[in-house]
């Protein structure tokens, strides 16, 4: 497995010191090779296409290596096999509101909280209403 260094940037305010003191802080996000975790996701779904969370857990591999239009397509897929399954409807409105398609996000967002998401709600507070 790789593994790839991502250097951010944190800042670090102190709100109780008066002082404008502001720090800097260096952290590092590991980013993996998960190509090996796709792989094994793919022969699963070969040897049972119905089973929705192999479906579900790629989707969201695909998030992790930022390939987000695999990952929408593969929920699509969830979705119609499982139109009740509010995690995939609530991480696609995620997705698509990352890539700037609010429209699109924000009606999975409402779906995902009418079927028992509450979390969708305050992304929908957040990024939906005008």
């Amino acid at each position: 497995m790789k593994l790839l260094e991502q250097e951010n940037e944190v800042i670090l305010i102190n709100p109780m010191n008066n002082s404008n003191n502001i720090s800097t802080l260096k952290s590092y996000e590991s980013i993996r090779d998960y190509d090996l975790v796709i792989d094994d996701y793919l022969k699963s779904l070969e040897l049972a296409p119905e089973f929705i969370f192999s479906a579900y857990n790629l989707a969201n591999t695909y998030l992790k290596t930022r390939e987000y239009r695999k990952a929408i397509n593969i929920y699509n897929n969830v979705i119609k096999l499982e139109p009740i399954f509010a995690e995939a409807y609530y991480n696609r409105g995620l997705t698509y509101i990352y890539l700037k398609e609010s429209e699109n996000g924000c009606m999975d967002m409402s779906v995902s909280g009418e079927l028992g998401l509450q979390n969708a709600y305050t992304v929908i507070a957040r990024f939906c209403e005008n």
